[in-house]
């Protein structure tokens, strides 16, 4: 999708608690930042991040979610974490802007259990 295409998407303010995931070499451990998003669209988001990562660099999303009607609904926590892999597409002095690839993953957090990174993430 071209990039004017996408950014004619509706953007979502949403300012969440989110980790961004990174491994920088294969042979490197994983890196976790703890960070907030600024806004969220279909097909990418913008992050608050100090840490200066490189466009083109391979990172994976963790958004906390907190939907209040899940513990009536489904009496499950009412906490969901999102998890999307992705690549940052641009950045400034804010942060970095990441285009997502196609899969979105949804965890349900126990009651008190916070964003853990677990081992399915792909880079």
């Amino acid at each position: 999708m071209p990039q004017d295409e996408r950014r004619d998407l509706t953007r979502f303010v949403l300012n969440v608690p989110a980790y961004v995931v990174t491994r920088p070499k294969r042979s490197t451990p994983i890196e976790r930042y703890r960070t907030r998003t600024r806004d969220v669209s279909a097909h990418g988001a913008f992050i608050y991040l100090e840490k200066a990562l490189s466009v083109g660099t391979r990172i994976s999303l963790e958004m906390q979610l907190v939907i209040g009607s899940l513990p009536e609904l489904l009496q499950v926590s009412e906490n969901v974490t999102v998890t999307v892999n992705g690549k940052v597409v641009r950045r400034n002095h804010e942060g970095i802007g990441i285009m997502f690839d196609a899969q979105l993953r949804f965890h349900q957090l126990q009651v008190g259990e916070e964003v853990k990174t677990n081992g399915t993430t792909e880079f």
